[in-house]
């Protein structure tokens, strides 16, 4: 996408970074709406409201849905709470908090994994990461096609014994110690990768 970036401080610490990436930069306050018709906001594919300021954003987004009802708007906001209120109210397309970004990829760090990527499906962030198998982990042991229907995960790919396994052969492998399986998960379902999974009782 071609971007246009709105900064109201010509002496922003990102200014120079974004020239340099040849993303024209305007001066200006975007929660003016002049400033916003000045860049065409009217027939924008989106509109990001991510200063480092909660109250600057909404205003930002207010105004641009004054001008343009049915422009996509995706805010950030640091409060996850405030965030989720904000979302629910004024209908933007997204409202993110840079915390719960975060959040999952602090979690694979201390895990001993490592957040591949993330993107949003629905309500969800969802989180592509890689997940070293150990001793204790509770997937140690297991077939991929099991911990894949009790975690709630999309299994990706596995490294094991120096080979890829892909399709069918990673749904029937058992993962050991050392393996390394790349999945996709919902980033509130991350526990899932420390919390062991009690067994499945069935009577008969």
């Amino acid at each position: 996408y071609e971007v246009v970036i709105v900064e109201r401080d010509p002496n922003g610490r990102f200014v120079s970074a974004s020239q340099a990436m040849k993303a024209p930069v305007l001066v200006g306050d975007a929660s003016v709406p002049s400033v916003l018709e000045t860049v065409n906001v009217r027939t924008a594919a989106a509109l990001l409201a991510v200063t480092s300021d909660d109250t600057v954003n909404l205003e930002i987004a207010l105004t641009a849905k004054g001008l343009a009802a049915d422009l996509p708007i995706v805010v950030r906001n640091q409060d996850p709470d405030f965030a989720y209120q904000v979302h629910q109210v004024f209908e933007f397309d997204q409202v993110m908090s840079p915390t719960e970004l975060a959040a999952p990829a602090f979690a694979a760090a201390a895990l001993g994994g490592r957040i591949l990527g993330n993107g949003l499906a629905g309500n969800l962030l969802w989180v592509a990461i890689a997940t070293l198998i150990t001793p204790n982990h509770p997937f140690c042991g297991k077939s991929v096609q099991t911990i894949a229907r009790q975690a709630n995960l999309v299994p990706l790919y596995l490294e094991t014994e120096g080979r890829t396994l892909h399709g069918f052969a990673l749904l029937n492998a058992t993962l050991n110690s050392g393996d390394i399986l790349y999945l996709t998960m919902p980033a509130h379902q991350l526990d899932q990768l420390w919390r062991r999974i009690p067994p499945v009782l069935v009577s008969q």
